[in-house]
């Protein structure tokens, strides 16, 4: 079966991450993908075989031509917040309506729809189930790690340093130094960070890092420094209003690290 892993308030944002904002530009071709592409684009990869053409079973999603229901073989890869088992029945809205037949058992490539009763998922790519599983979850990890190089990579590049260290303090910023306010303040606070290595540019021996210490959905991902913790910092130049000019901040989770990514960064440092 298919459910939410954590916590339910946790599982209802990670739902909504999930569902929200994944589109495919277009309707793909649900034949032959490219592999990668496909990947790519999706969050949910799996093989099936289709049990029912022209049915759903999730009542928030009326039966058509573009629903099928599928039974899943073998999961490939799925969202860390989704538990899913073999056996499990799933609805595919097809990227081209009439396009599957029952008894078909092809691999997935798909986002996800809506979850209610059960699991809804949108289709963006199809591929004959030939078997090699073991194979195409290695294809499909490679990928995975690729993606989130290329965007560990970018907030490298925009990062003015990148420095490992330890947090010596933290403390809010006063209010009079914050401006605006607001529904999604991000309650900023500054660390003191004694440097130990540049690993890119000259910030110094000790560097004060600024971070939103809100647990306000727009910041609940954002590094929250504390005392004592080492990690690499890739420091970002700081674009709130509220924080001086010149500043550093963290506010990506991509932004602080564990010193066991030390050799991936200088990896890609190069």
């Amino acid at each position: 079966m298919f459910r939410y892993v954590g916590s339910k308030p946790a599982a209802l944002a990670a739902s909504l991450a999930l569902f929200a904002g994944l589109g495919f530009a277009g309707r793909a071709a649900a034949q032959a993908p490219d592999v990668e592409a496909a990947v790519r684009a999706s969050r949910f990869v799996f093989a099936g075989t289709v049990e029912k053409t022209a049915a759903s079973n999730v009542d928030l999603l009326p039966a058509s031509e573009a629903t099928i229901v599928v039974r899943v073989d073998a999961v490939i890869d799925i969202p860390a917040s989704v538990s899913a088992t073999a056996g499990t029945l799933v609805t595919v809205e097809l990227a081209r309506p009439g396009s599957a037949r029952a008894g078909e058992r092809a691999i997935f490539f798909a986002n996800g729809r809506l979850y209610s009763d059960h699991l809804a998922v949108r289709e963006l790519a199809r591929r004959t189930d030939d078997g090699g599983y073991d194979g195409l979850r290695a294809d499909v990890a490679m990928v995975r790690i690729k993606v989130a190089d290329e965007a560990f990579s970018a907030r490298l590049a925009a990062a003015p340093a990148v420095v490992t260290g330890r947090v010596v303090d933290t403390r809010p910023v006063l209010a009079r130094e914050e401006t605006g306010g607001g529904e999604h303040e991000a309650q900023w606070w500054r660390a003191t960070v004694a440097v130990e290595e540049a690993l890119k540019g000259a910030p110094g021996r000790s560097v004060t890092v600024y971070f939103a210490a809100s647990g306000d959905e727009l910041w609940l991902h954002s590094p929250k420094l504390t005392a004592g913790e080492t990690a690499i910092f890739l420091l970002q130049p700081a674009l709130s209003a509220a924080l001086p000019a010149g500043a550093y901040a963290v506010v990506s989770p991509l932004d602080v690290q564990p010193a066991t990514q030390l050799d991936r960064v200088h990896r890609l440092l190069r």
